[in-house]
């Protein structure tokens, strides 16, 4: 960013920032937050199942098969309505 290159502030402002010092206004959403950060500690950190891996890397991200499937039934579809279309002449 041109505007910050001549910038002789300090350049550690945002380093100290935390998502746990930082709180929310209304008191109850805030009892909630903390309650839920706690829970969050207390449960570790998320290990999905073999189950859950193998099912994720069988699935396509670009949703491929299921744009093959589709391209699939409007090619029966094309066949269809020629089929049809000879028959009727």
């Amino acid at each position: 960013m041109p505007e910050l290159k001549k910038w002789e502030g300090d350049k550690t402002l945002a380093l100290n920032w935390t998502c746990v010092s930082m709180h929310t206004k209304d008191k109850v959403r805030e009892k909630a937050r903390r309650v839920a950060m706690e829970e969050a500690k207390i449960a570790g950190p998320y290990v999905p199942t073999e189950e859950q891996i193998a099912r994720k890397k069988q699935r396509a991200w670009s949703q491929k098969h299921e744009k093959q499937d589709l391209k699939e039934l409007k090619r029966e579809k094309k066949k269809e309505r020629e089929r049809l279309k000879d028959w009727t002449r």
